[in-house]
């Protein structure tokens, strides 16, 4: 692996000094901007042959849908591999290719094609990156309840089973607990303010 050394210097105005930091130089495991596959865009392809075909009236060509369940197991595996890294060395993160519900609206995507991943990886995998975001940001304010409800939701039309979904379950619980704790103190408080 090569890196390189770069160096920002900071204005006075911000404490003057300077900052460093490793970036990869040159590796496709840590840029993401240089990557053919998106799991995302995979699981959109996966469901548009399914119709496509279905509209045309013929059998799925299970040998491109075997591929393009290949590819996204592949992207999710170098995704884990990323986030592994991304400790060591923050530049190596997934860049927000599975932020927010994206993991969700993918596992549903691939159920809507009739894709039954290999050993639940694909499924166990998406569970899993979706409750990190619910981790992420699923008590700030700026993810309403019915964000969280869509994740859920999601992958309950999907048809997931198993102690990842479980996992994002109890996250998503949680953070519509927070929620409704942040509600009723905010009517607590409004209620204070007409007195």
């Amino acid at each position: 692996l090569e890196y390189k050394i770069v160096t920002t210097d900071l204005p006075r105005s911000q404490g003057g000094g300077s900052t460093w930091e490793l970036q990869p130089v040159n590796n496709p495991l840590f840029n993401n901007a240089k990557s053919e596959d998106n799991v995302l865009q995979l699981a959109h392809a996966a469901l548009g042959m399914v119709v496509s075909t279905s509209e045309r009236g013929v059998d799925v060509n299970e040998e491109d849908l075997d591929r393009l369940v290949s590819r996204i197991e592949a992207r999710l595996q170098t995704l884990q591999q990323r986030k592994a890294l991304g400790t060591f060395f923050p530049g190596t993160a997934a860049a927000g290719e599975l932020h927010g519900r994206k993991a969700a609206d993918a596992a549903f995507w691939l159920s809507l094609a009739g894709v039954n991943a290999r050993d639940n990886f694909i499924y166990d995998e998406l569970a899993q990156v979706a409750s990190e975001e619910l981790l992420r940001f699923g008590s700030n304010k700026s993810c309403r309840a019915k964000d969280v409800l869509h994740i859920v939701e999601r992958f309950a039309m999907a048809g997931v089973k198993g102690s990842s979904v479980h996992q994002l379950y109890n996250v998503a619980a949680d953070c519509l607990e927070v929620k409704m704790m942040n509600n009723t103190s905010d009517c607590v408080d409004d209620s204070d303010d007409d007195s």
